[in-house]
């Protein structure tokens, strides 16, 4: 049992699964440019329907929450990548104890962003949930395109 922990490797309902970082991270790369791009286009739509609509004042909190949601999915990534690098049985601890960090950080750029600056909390909610909606809906076009 010692050698599969040594190889990466997790045991589970009696099937050995091994974590092949070599493949997953640079595929991890290349779907975050394309999430990135997605939210890109959305803040762009999003944008531009707070103008058709003339509420040019939510155009900065829909921005901000867009930006809150981009980083959020950043940290994401950055958790993940660091996290597949880690030893089998440190793994999910390493992962739960830093998304609890992040959470903490995305909630207090949120609060700060409305009590402090006084942003518009629908249309800064708006930008952040439109950026993990645009993301969803991305990962699964991108994950029907791997599977065909």
């Amino acid at each position: 049992m010692k050698q599969l922990r040594d190889m990466d490797s997790k045991t589970i309902d009696s099937t050995t699964v091994k974590i092949d970082t070599s493949t997953i991270l640079p595929q991890l790369d290349s779907t975050g440019v394309r999430v990135a791009v997605c939210n890109a286009i959305m803040l762009g739509i999003g944008i531009a329907l707070c103008l058709a609509i003339k509420k040019e004042s939510a155009i900065l909190p829909f921005t901000l929450g867009v930006i809150s949601g981009v980083f959020n999915l950043y940290m994401y990534m950055k958790i993940l990548k660091k996290g597949l690098t880690k030893p089998i049985d440190n793994m999910a601890s390493f992962i739960m104890s830093r998304y609890y960090v992040k959470f903490a950080i995305i909630m207090v750029t949120l609060v700060a962003l409305i009590l402090l600056f006084k942003m518009n909390p629908l249309p800064l909610l708006a930008g952040f949930t439109a950026t993990i909606m645009t993301t969803i809906i991305a990962m699964i076009f991108i994950s029907r395109k791997e599977f065909e």
